[in-house]
């Protein structure tokens, strides 16, 4: 069978937090505290080939897939601030990127009820965006409106989402 598959793949999101004392002049030593959360996604849109070998009188299907497409990549970071007590305003930095996604699959279902099935997902998908931009300002970080988003060493930073993919499945059909 020929036809669409879009997901969407919340990669991943986190904080991170760190805490210390930081001496300024006149004020002495103060309390520190730099937060940072963050997160990044994918929307690939692929059209591929799938086949069904589905048993007859037995309960169970296996199928197996490969597509390829297009992903769109987003990604955020909210960095705040506070010294003894006084929050800075946050700085959020927000990044987007496009390529080209694959995907192999595999998966196993087991009907246990009409039209309702549990199934075991395993595949590998390529997703490596190269290159990812800002899609704002941030003055206070230097960043520009489309600007490259670069790792410490000044070198372009890719954002790869790649890799080995497992999951379970409730199905529901008709």
């Amino acid at each position: 069978m020929i036809g669409p598959r879009v997901e969407f793949v919340n990669a991943f999101e986190g904080k991170a937090e760190s805490s210390g004392s930081v001496t300024i002049p006149l004020l002495g030593t103060v309390t520190e505290t730099i937060t940072d959360k963050y997160g990044v996604s994918l929307i690939p849109i692929m059209l591929g080939i799938s086949y069904d070998a589905s048993f007859p009188m037995v309960p169970i299907s296996v199928k197996g897939g490969i597509y390829g497409g297009y992903g769109i990549a987003t990604a955020y970071s909210d960095l705040s601030a506070s010294e003894a007590g006084i929050s800075a305003p946050a700085e959020n930095e927000t990044m987007s990127g496009s390529g080209f996604v694959g995907e192999i699959l595999l998966s196993g279902d087991y009907s246990f009820a009409p039209f309702f099935s549990l199934g075991l997902n395993v595949g590998y998908r390529i997703a490596n965006i190269s290159q990812m931009k800002y899609t704002a300002d941030v003055p206070d970080l230097s960043i520009t409106k489309n600007s490259v988003v670069k790792d410490i060493n000044q070198n372009t930073l890719p954002f790869d989402y790649s890799g080995l993919m497992v999951g379970l499945a409730l199905n529901f059909g008709f």
